[in-house]
C-alpha cells in the first residue's frame, strides 16, 4: 500500500481537486445516474464552489506517492465532497482520507454527516454509517437525483465494561 500525505488545501490547489472531482463524476457517475443528475453533480461541484470551500479552509487532498489522487470537504460535522480518482479506488486511499476526515470531524462533534451517492453507500455502511434519511433532488427534464443522508456516531468505549 502507499504512502498518504493529507493536506489542507490551498488556493493553487484548486485545478487539481477540480479535475479530480470532474474526472470521477465524468467516469462513475453515468453507471449510476440519468445524464441529467451527472450534469447536475458537474454543476453542483463546479470550480466556483469547490474555490469557495478552499478559501474557507474546509478541502483536503490526499497524495499517494506524491501524486495528488482524492479530495473531501469538512463543513462542521458534515463531510462533502469526498472523491477519489477510479483508478485509485479499492487501493486504500478513500479509507485513508476518510479516517483522517472523520477523526477532525468526531473530536469536535462526535457525529459526522454525509450526503452518499448510488456508487459510494456500500462503502460508508462497511464503514458503520447508517441511513438516517432518503432524500430526492428533481434536475432537468424531470429526472429525480436520490440519495441517502448518512450519520456515524461516535460512542466511547467505557473501559469498565
Amino acid at each position: 500500500m502507499s504512502e498518504y500525505k493529507i493536506l489542507k488545501a490551498e488556493p493553487e490547489m484548486l485545478p487539481v481537486i477540480g479535475e479530480i472531482v470532474s474526472e470521477t463524476i465524468r467516469e462513475i457517475y453515468p453507471r449510476y445516474y440519468t445524464e441529467e443528475v451527472v450534469d447536475f453533480f458537474l454543476e453542483l461541484h463546479n470550480a466556483e464552489n469547490i474555490g469557495k470551500d478552499i478559501s474557507a479552509k474546509k478541502t483536503y487532498i490526499i497524495y499517494s506517492g506524491g501524486i495528488p489522487v482524492g479530495t473531501g470537504t469538512v463543513d462542521e460535522n458534515h463531510l462533502c465532497r469526498l472523491f477519489v480518482l477510479p483508478e485509485y479506488q479499492g487501493k486504500g486511499a478513500g479509507t485513508a482520507l476518510l479516517d483522517y476526515l472523520e477523526d477532525k470531524i468526531i473530536r469536535e462533534y462526535g457525529l459526522v454527516l454525509l450526503d452518499s451517492s448510488l456508487p459510494s453507500g456500500e462503502f460508508y455502511r462497511k464503514r458503520h454509517y447508517h441511513q438516517v434519511e432518503h432524500r430526492e433532488h428533481h434536475v432537468k427534464n424531470g429526472k429525480i437525483l436520490s440519495y441517502e443522508v448518512m450519520c456515524k456516531r461516535y460512542l466511547p468505549v467505557d473501559p469498565d465494561k
